[in-house]
């Protein structure tokens, strides 16, 4: 009865286990996720604005260089 009860103990112990690793990597996930949104969320205006002037410069110099 007694090695009955300490396999079942184990079995839950081990279950536990798995399910404790199972909800790390699922935080884990969702954090990262979360904040790779996040970070492209405030990011991204920025940068698009810095591509922006980045192609109005190379038009204008390309202007210059290259008359049509």
């Amino acid at each position: 009865m007694a090695n009955n009860d300490d396999s079942t103990l184990c079995g839950r112990l081990r279950l536990r286990a798995v399910f404790l690793h199972l909800g790390l990597v699922a935080a884990c996930t969702a954090y990262i996720v979360v904040g790779a949104w996040l970070f492209q969320a405030i990011e991204r205006p920025v940068e698009l604005q810095i591509r922006e002037e980045a192609l109005s410069k190379f038009e204008k110099v390309r202007e210059v260089r290259i008359p049509i």
